[in-house]
């Protein structure tokens, strides 16, 4: 026998209080396609209870493996502009400063 569709399925407050989030950023996240919602009618928004506990994840275990990056060390050549657009920065800061508040 299966079990009862609201056993199954919670609403959008709901969801947002188990995650420890607000419902504007429930619905960010089923825009952004983080979380998949259902709807039931026009207005109603139904997320499965399974889908919130593949969202919540220990913290102590790192990153998920979708959230790493792996990254090639950089070229000398490439270290070398980085520093140099620092340093550009560096000066821009520095003269801009020196010129005081901007007038409005």
């Amino acid at each position: 026998m299966q079990q009862p569709l609201s056993d199954d399925y919670v609403g959008a407050t709901q969801a947002a209080a188990i995650l420890g989030i607000s419902r504007v950023t429930l619905h960010r996240w089923v825009k952004q396609g983080v979380v998949r919602a259902f709807t039931l009618g026009p207005r109603r928004v139904l997320i499965k209870r399974t889908d919130l506990d593949g969202l919540v994840r220990p913290a102590s275990d790192g990153p998920a493996a979708s959230d790493t990056v792996e990254a090639e060390p950089l070229s000398e050549s490439q270290v070398q502009q980085a520093r140099s657009a620092l340093e550009r920065a560096r000066v821009l800061r520095v003269r801009l400063a020196a010129r005081g508040p901007a007038a409005s």
